[in-house]
């Protein structure tokens, strides 16, 4: 006769063929994925790469160095000839002013307000309102002159005109007296474009009859 089966070694037993089937079906899946994909040919993990701030490229000083020039306009060309022109022209303007205004206003009109005015015999006179109330008390008369010639700077804002002058005085007498002198003009360019006097000269001269030849 056999011995009855113990049911609790049965149970026990069927455990652990249980426990020992699933440990070896996890290993062959293990396996199995293993070698579906290997791990050399597994993609690495990327990192995320953080933005560079790069500067800004500056140029070099010999790129700026080379860098075109704006063109600059070219100056107006300068006519000596026809500056010489306009100034005997002012000056001839002025001596008919004289003539028919009377030298103290003339020279007040053509004179810049800092001239000077220089004359043989007598001190120097400065400012056009000093040289006006000066001719206006002196000896009456018509002051008329004759521009001989003109010249201007190179810069054409300077220039002089010289030549012969001749005072007639108001007198009683039947015959006027007459004084003959050389002068010279100094003018000065304005900012409106016209010119003024800024110095004015004379001198006596001899009657034409007595000049040297």
């Amino acid at each position: 006769m056999k011995p009855a089966a113990n049911p609790i070694a049965f149970n026990t037993l069927t455990g652990a063929l249980r426990t020992t089937h699933l440990i070896f079906l996890l290993l062959i899946s293990m396996l199995f994925f293993s070698a579906c994909v290997p791990i050399g040919t597994r993609p690495p993990s990327k990192i995320p790469e953080k933005p560079v701030d790069v500067a800004p490229e500056q140029p070099s000083k010999q790129a700026a160095a080379t860098a075109p020039k704006p063109v600059q306009p070219e100056p107006a060309e300068f006519n000596l000839e026809a500056e010489r022109n306009a100034l005997l022209e002012n000056d001839l303007s002025f001596s008919r002013m004289s003539e028919e205004k009377g030298a103290a206003q003339a020279f007040y009109e053509f004179l810049a307000p800092e001239a000077i005015s220089l004359s043989a015999g007598e001190p120097s006179i400065r400012g056009r309102d000093a040289i006006k109330v000066h001719l206006a008390a002196g000896p009456q008369g018509f002051f008329t002159w004759q521009p001989q010639a003109a010249d201007v700077a190179r810069s054409g804002d300077m220039g002089f005109t010289w030549g012969t002058a001749i005072f007639q005085s108001k007198g009683t007498e039947e015959k006027p007296g007459i004084t003959y002198s050389k002068y010279v003009s100094v003018w000065k360019k304005q900012q409106n474009g016209g010119w003024k006097v800024v110095l004015f000269s004379s001198t006596p001269s001899p009657p034409p009859a007595e000049r040297r030849q």
